[in-house]
């Protein structure tokens, strides 16, 4: 897998493929097993850090959400500081950027659960974001911020009562509750988990939860 990928942006797309296909899905076969104990090791620290509540919209939630944050994060921290300057071609954001794209989306679209603001206000947000995926290149920076942006996440959501959770706000024009939006931001979180994944392939980096379990 990852053999082939697309990575969209406002320019338009961007096709790239690896150059021995046949070589990564043999190792991915290979490797298959040997990867379950870390994998299952990584979904069980999710898992851990989601409430206790055997229901509700919360736990539910961060059921998927845990998994992509800890994937996110440990990939970023696996991806080599001398490759956060790296993109696949002109028009597509680079490593750093997409990783900060990502913490710049998780704030946005918090300020969204409250109802979308006056245009003016959202665009100062929009162009505010796009000044700082320039900003902020440096690994350590990247995945602080990084970091920060999901503490903001979790932190909101156990604010958050049910009934809070469940109020009607209009976003983009569409009815829906901030439950809707916490899925817009799981959704834009696993996205872009795609995009970093097609990114460290391509860069000779194996995701940390793809690799064959230590001493095996």
């Amino acid at each position: 897998m990852f053999a082939r990928g697309i990575a969209r942006s406002a320019s338009g797309t961007y096709e790239f493929r690896l150059r021995d296909p046949g070589s990564v899905l043999e190792t991915g076969m290979r490797t298959r097993f040997v990867t379950l104990p870390l994998f299952a090791a990584l979904l069980g620290l999710a898992l851990a850090q989601a409430p206790k509540s055997a229901g509700g919209f919360q736990p539910e939630f961060l059921f998927s959400f845990d998994d992509a944050e800890a994937k996110v994060l440990s990939l970023a921290k696996a991806m080599p500081a001398e490759k956060y300057s790296w993109w696949p071609g002109p028009g597509v954001r680079s490593v750093s950027e997409v990783y900060i794209h990502i913490a710049n989306g998780n704030r946005l679209l918090l300020v969204l659960t409250n109802g979308q603001p006056p245009r003016e206000e959202f665009m100062k947000l929009v162009v505010e974001n796009e000044q700082r995926e320039k900003a902020i290149t440096e690994k350590a920076r990247v995945v602080a911020d990084l970091e920060a942006s999901f503490k903001e996440v979790h932190a909101a959501l156990d604010g958050a009562s049910d009934a809070q959770l469940s109020k009607s706000i209009k976003v983009f024009g569409t009815d829906t509750t901030p439950r809707g939006v916490y899925m817009i931001i799981s959704n834009h979180v696993s996205e872009h988990l795609g995009q970093s994944i097609a990114y460290a392939r391509m860069n000779g980096i194996v995701p940390p939860w793809s690799r064959p379990a230590s001493g095996q």
